[in-house]
């Protein structure tokens, strides 16, 4: 399976950041992890400081999840 993070320790913080969401939102995980994967991948090249990827890929998962059940 293919996993989008540099490493285990990247992948656990946003592992935790996704099931967060999903309990917030009552979305499905597998739904919130797309979204919040594919916004991961789209800021990731263009993040400076790494520190504050995981808020504002959540930010733009809950708008994504949003738009979707609209």
């Amino acid at each position: 399976m293919y996993e989008p993070y540099d490493n285990a320790e990247e992948q656990a913080r946003h592992v935790e950041a996704i099931k967060n969401l999903a309990t917030e939102t009552q979305q499905a995980p597998d739904l919130v992890r797309f979204h919040y994967e594919s916004a991961y991948l789209r800021l990731k090249p263009h993040t400076k400081v790494m520190d504050y990827l995981p808020l504002f890929v959540a930010r733009r998962t809950r708008e994504a999840l949003e738009r979707a059940a609209s």
